[in-house]
């Protein structure tokens, strides 16, 4: 696993934990107050308006697939200069990175959201009395739990930080 440090950190991390829970954490805290439902908001208004603006089909999983690849080719292994992070060594990744990333971030996050909640359209607009197919199940059960998964642990991680972050002062009689 490829491990570095990010904007200053003093512990070494990974490239899947930054993506998933450092640029998140960092953007609701430089960009949102600190304020995880006001990042909530702003992701849900662009989750609508992509909606609008997009015309693409939301079952063809295969083109997630390719988009996601593109993605990491293109721009998750390249640190601040724009050079591919060697994988042999520790990486360093600061504001650059991060300024160039977090935008990604928000549409991947409102695509995802929205191709959701598309599926689960198209499954209700589908919906017969005999059961689904256990693929359909499984895909539906896995998306979820994913789902779910991402949410409680990016949540979890943000609201560590913010606790850890802050500090307690002690009142001492004079």
């Amino acid at each position: 696993m490829v491990k570095g440090f990010f904007l200053n950190e003093k512990n070494l991390t990974n490239l899947h934990t930054i993506w998933d829970v450092e640029i998140i954490n960092n953007r609701i805290d430089l960009h949102f107050q600190s304020d995880i439902n006001l990042y909530y908001e702003y992701l849900k208004s662009l989750m609508f308006n992509q909606s609008l603006l997009n015309n693409e089909t939301y079952n063809d999983y295969k083109v997630w697939i390719d988009e996601s690849v593109n993605y990491v080719c293109k721009q998750v292994y390249l640190d601040d200069n724009n050079i591919r992070i060697n994988t042999s060594l520790k990486f360093t990744l600061g504001e650059e990175y991060f300024n160039r990333n977090w935008p990604l971030i928000d549409q991947r996050l409102a695509q995802a959201g929205h191709r959701l909640a598309s599926l689960f359209n198209q499954l209700v607009k589908k919906r017969s009395p005999r059961k689904l197919s256990p693929n359909t199940q499984a895909l539906i059960i896995a998306l979820c739990i994913e789902l779910g998964i991402g949410i409680i642990a990016a949540m979890c991680i943000y609201l560590y930080k913010r606790e850890k972050n802050t500090t307690h002062e002690v009142l001492m009689p004079e």
